[in-house]
């Protein structure tokens, strides 16, 4: 029986041999996208937390003033910015080729949940201000928009994971074979 793998004296002499150097890379950019992806998501999910703990003093009264309603306003801009760097991680793994399968559609899915519950919270926020009062209806509008927020994170976070196991494993069977 002959073994020849990577390291080994007749691994060199393999004129069709891959290119260990290559996948040892992707698997490294995988990593290193799915550790950006964990920032980025985490950097939404405290930006969202801190949001929802203004929005909660300024609606306390039922009153929202002019400004709480420039705060609330600099809150979104905050949210939406940790979104594109959220967005930016997604579409480095989402054209990754060794990424595909249930877990590139699990991935897209988790991704778009995760947009429109940034989006319905948004909208919730901006909605119950307009009008300087925040009825209990807005109030309980914006919590209901908040827990589903925290659920298509942990979704999103759990997908962008299994990408990564995804691109891991698709990148060792192209080694082993």
């Amino acid at each position: 029986k002959v073994v020849i793998k990577p390291g080994s004296a007749g691994f060199e002499n393999l004129t069709d041999k891959p290119d260990m150097e290559g996948i040892n890379n992707s698997i490294r950019e995988a990593q290193e996208a799915v550790y950006a992806a964990q920032e980025a998501i985490g950097g939404v999910q405290v930006s969202v937390d801190d949001f929802k703990l203004y929005v909660d003093g300024a609606f306390s009264d039922g009153i929202i003033s002019e400004a709480e309603t420039k705060s609330i306003s600099q809150y979104v801009n905050i949210v939406n910015n940790e979104r594109e760097s959220a967005d930016a991680t997604y579409n480095e793994l989402r054209v990754n080729p060794y990424l595909d399968g249930a877990e590139l559609v699990s991935l897209d899915t988790a991704k778009v949940s995760l947009s429109s519950s940034i989006d319905s919270l948004i909208n919730a926020v901006n909605k119950a201000i307009a009008d300087k009062k925040a009825t209990e209806e807005e109030i309980a509008d914006v919590n209901d928009k908040y827990t589903a927020f925290n659920t298509a994170c942990g979704d999103f976070y759990s997908a962008v994971e299994i990408a990564n196991k995804k691109i891991q494993d698709n990148l060792k069977a192209y080694s082993d074979n």
